[in-house]
């Protein structure tokens, strides 16, 4: 009888092990929402005012310092010489963010650098004396870089600081469309 109750527990204490185990193996997935402002760059900036940019995408943690993204992002900038024209970018994200996790553990805070590819379009509305029109590009490939920090709210929930560089040409004929954010977001940790 103590032989079968000393084989169960051990067996029990095994069996909760490798569930531990096998529940470490599960990758970590977040999900964010941010929004900030967005500075034009270069010839962008000639005729934009800044703007204002809003996004969401979600990450899966492959190592501890590695993680790949992907989302959709929307930016909107005001014409410098018509309030009513305003030019719109918005696409998709992907890429590779590298962490550094072991600063976060001691701290809870933990910074990123990113590196992506972006597929945006342009769109253009222009108003001038009662007659508007508008119209938006094909979609192009571009890239972005950035960097940012994760400051843990709980186990569950992170405010992520961030500035990121976008760019890419709109048209084969156009200058780039080039631009910084400086965004706030909220993470959660699933």
């Amino acid at each position: 009888m103590k032989k079968r109750f000393i084989g169960a527990v051990l067996g029990l204490g095994l069996a909760v092990a490798a569930g531990g185990a096998q529940a470490q193996t599960l990758l970590p997935v977040t999900v964010e929402a941010r929004g900030g402002l967005a500075f034009p760059t270069g010839d962008f900036a000639d005729g934009a005012k800044t703007g204002w940019n809003a996004g969401v995408d979600a990450s899966i943690g492959l190592a501890p310092l590695f993680s790949v993204y992907g989302g959709y992002e929307y930016a909107r900038f005001n014409a410098k010489e018509s309030s009513d024209s305003h030019l719109t970018d918005s696409g998709f994200r992907a890429g590779l963010k590298v962490g550094l996790p072991i600063v976060g553990t001691v701290t809870g805070i933990s910074p990123y650098v990113l590196g992506g590819v972006i597929y945006d379009k342009a769109k253009a509305t222009i108003s001038s004396g009662g007659i508007s029109g508008s119209g938006e590009s094909d979609w192009k490939a571009g890239y972005e870089l950035g960097a940012g920090t994760g400051i843990g709210l709980g186990p569950l929930l992170s405010f992520t600081p961030e500035v990121r560089y976008r760019s890419y040409k709109p048209g084969d004929d156009s200058s780039r469309l080039s631009y910084f954010q400086v965004s706030m977001g909220l993470q959660l940790h699933l």
